[in-house]
């Protein structure tokens, strides 16, 4: 007599699980975080019933929580991005006493300049001016500390380069220099 389909996708979960979870690892997924996306992945694919359509099993299930952990760490990034822009500007705001007028076209033109980076180096660059240190934006990113350096490096690099494009930026730069 034959199993039924929960009872095989039962089976495969008991025997398939740990490779998930240590791909998964691998990956720099935090523990908790895994076994909640391996769970997820055998979840939907009980609620979707396709179990019986797929080929390769374990090709699949690999594929499948390989994207779900990669949508959680979008996900991920998408909020602390939101986040971090949202204290940046309140930051902003209650630290200069500029005009209305003037501090809107400060900010247009740092989020202008800060869009040019690429991603990592703009969220490397948010941390840094919330206030964490090279170690702790390397733990929260999962990056070693010598590539966030980097980062910052070319980062800094480019932004100085992109500066005499942003006139207002340069004269808030030579009325309030930063502090080495």
């Amino acid at each position: 007599m034959g199993k039924t389909l929960q009872s095989r996708l039962e089976d495969a979960y008991k025997a398939w699980r740990p490779g998930l979870l240590a791909r998964l690892c691998e990956m720099g997924v935090s523990e908790d975080l895994a076994v909640d996306i391996v769970q997820e992945v055998f979840t939907d694919v009980l609620a979707r019933g396709f179990w019986t359509d797929v080929r390769c099993h374990r090709s699949y299930l690999t594929g499948a929580v390989v994207q779900a952990a990669r949508r959680h760490w979008r996900d991920r990034q998408r909020r602390d991005r939101r986040h971090s822009q949202v204290r940046q500007e309140w930051t902003n705001a209650a630290q200069r006493t500029y005009d209305v007028a003037e501090q809107a076209e400060v900010r247009r033109a740092l989020s202008a300049l800060m869009s040019r980076l690429p991603d990592r180096q703009r969220t490397v660059c948010a941390l840094l001016m919330e206030g964490y240190d090279t170690g702790e934006i390397a733990a929260r990113l999962g990056l070693a500390r010598g590539t966030v350096r980097r980062h910052r490096q070319l980062a800094r690099d480019a932004l100085l380069g992109y500066l005499p494009e942003y006139p207002v930026l340069r004269s808030l730069l030579e009325r309030d220099p930063p502090l080495r």
